[in-house]
């Protein structure tokens, strides 16, 4: 497949996380290599969802060279209830809105995704919470 098409397929990705009805809407991206990942992925962003229940993402940058895309987001949301686990574990919510950017590397073979990786600021969401403070 095309990088022009592997691109669509990214910005669609994030397109459906925005979805008010994500969960359905991400399902086709879990196919091939990715399948295995679609339950823990649902799971965990379900989680994710109650904490930031106005989560947005707004693509700003996308790039794509032979199999790979690299798409870099802001997303916003109000923190609005604990998340279990991660840099945000433990921290009750605080009602305050948060943007930060998350990285997405989206790899395809044959047009479908095979391989993805998420990088997120979580310092940001730290300092925001109040949580970190950078002197």
């Amino acid at each position: 497949m095309s990088k022009e098409s592997n691109k669509a397929q990214a910005l669609a990705w994030h397109a459906a996380m925005n979805s008010s009805d994500w969960e359905t809407a991400i399902a086709p991206f879990f196919a091939g290599d990715l399948a295995r990942y679609q339950v823990w992925f649902i799971q965990n962003h379900r989680q994710f969802r109650k904490a930031f229940p106005d989560y947005h993402a707004t693509v700003t940058h996308v790039v794509a060279e032979g199999d790979t895309v690299v798409v870099v987001v802001i997303i916003t949301g109000t923190h609005s209830a604990e998340f279990p686990f991660g840099e945000l574990k433990g921290i009750a919510a605080t009602g305050k809105k948060l943007a930060w950017e998350e990285v997405t590397i989206m790899k395809y073979r044959d047009g479908v995704p095979s391989d993805f990786k998420l990088i997120v600021d979580g310092i940001a969401r730290l300092q925001q919470l109040g949580a970190l403070s950078v002197g």
